[in-house]
C-alpha cells in the first residue's frame, strides 16, 4: 500500500506548469509587461513594478493575482535551484491566498492559490503532494462551482488528476477522473494543456491507440506567436508523449 502511495505522489501534480497562463497574463498586463516575462531578468523587472503597484493598495485583488502570477513564471521558468522555486511558489501561494480573502467568490484566487499549493508540494516533495492534494481538489472545485468554462476548462482536468493519482482509499476516484477530462476538452477543445492531460491519463491505462489520437488533437493545435515560450513549453510534454505513444504501439 505505501508503494502505491508513493507512486501516486510521484505524479499527482507534475502538471506542465503552464496552467492557461496566457489567459490571465493577456487579461491582467499590458503588452510591454508582458514582453518582460521572456527572461529571468525582464521577470524580475515585471515584480519590481507590480510590487510597487501593490504597495499603493494592498487590498487590490488584481494586485495580487498578478503578482502570484508573477512568481509562479519566476518560479517554473527561470529558478533552477529547490529552494529558489519553493520561495517563488510560496510568494506565489500567499498572494493567491490574500486574494481569496479579498474576494472568495471570484475564480481566478482559487485557481491560483491551488496551482500554487501543488507546484509547491511537488517540488518539495512526494508526502506534502498527497497532504496537500485535497487542498488543490477545494480550490478546484471553487473554481468549477463558480464558473465551469474558466480557463477553457483547465480546472477540470487538473481535478482528474487529483482523483487519478490519489489512492482510492483517500479520496481518489478513476471514474469522476475520466468524467472531469471529459469535460476539460469540451470546455476547452482547441486548449493544449486539456489534450496534454488526457493523454498522460490514457497512457497510464496502457491505452496506447487511444492516446494517440488525443496527443495528436494536442500537437496540431497552433503555435500562439504572442505566446510562443508557453506554448512550445507544453509542445515538448506532447511530443515526448507522441514518442512514447509510438514505441508502446509498435511492441
Amino acid at each position: 500500500m505505501l508503494k502505491t502511495v508513493i507512486c501516486a505522489a510521484l505524479f499527482l501534480f507534475c502538471l506542465t506548469p503552464v496552467f492557461g497562463l496566457e489567459l490571465d497574463i493577456m487579461r491582467l498586463f499590458t503588452p510591454e509587461v508582458m514582453e518582460l516575462r521572456n527572461t529571468r531578468e525582464g521577470t524580475l523587472k515585471m515584480l519590481e513594478i507590480l510590487k510597487s503597484e501593490y504597495a499603493t493598495n494592498t487590498n487590490s485583488y488584481n494586485a495580487c493575482i498578478k503578482l502570484s502570477l508573477a512568481y509562479y513564471y519566476l518560479g517554473n521558468f527561470f529558478e533552477k535551484k529547490k529552494e529558489a522555486k519553493l520561495d517563488a511558489f510560496a510568494k506565489c501561494r500567499d498572494f493567491a491566498r490574500a486574494a481569496v480573502a479579498i474576494d472568495p467568490e471570484d475564480a481566478a484566487g482559487h485557481y491560483w492559490l491551488g496551482v500554487a499549493v501543488g507546484i509547491w508540494s511537488d517540488v518539495n516533495g512526494i508526502l506534502d503532494s498527497l497532504f496537500n492534494a485535497e487542498t488543490v481538489l477545494r480550490e478546484m472545485n471553487a473554481v468549477i462551482q463558480s464558473q465551469p468554462d474558466y480557463f477553457l476548462g483547465l480546472p477540470w482536468a487538473i481535478r482528474a488528476k487529483v482523483y487519478y493519482y490519489v489512492p482510492g482509499f483517500l479520496f481518489g476516484n478513476k471514474e469522476k477522473a475520466w468524467s472531469d477530462i471529459s469535460n476539460a476538452v469540451k470546455y476547452g477543445p482547441n486548449l493544449r494543456m486539456n489534450w496534454e492531460y488526457y493523454t498522460e491519463l490514457l497512457m497510464k491505462e496502457n491505452r496506447w491507440k487511444d492516446a494517440e489520437v488525443t496527443v495528436k488533437h494536442g500537437i496540431d493545435i497552433p503555435i500562439d506567436p504572442k505566446l510562443a515560450l508557453e506554448d512550445n513549453y507544453s509542445l515538448d510534454f506532447l511530443t515526448n508523449y507522441q514518442r512514447i505513444i509510438r514505441e508502446n504501439i509498435r511492441k
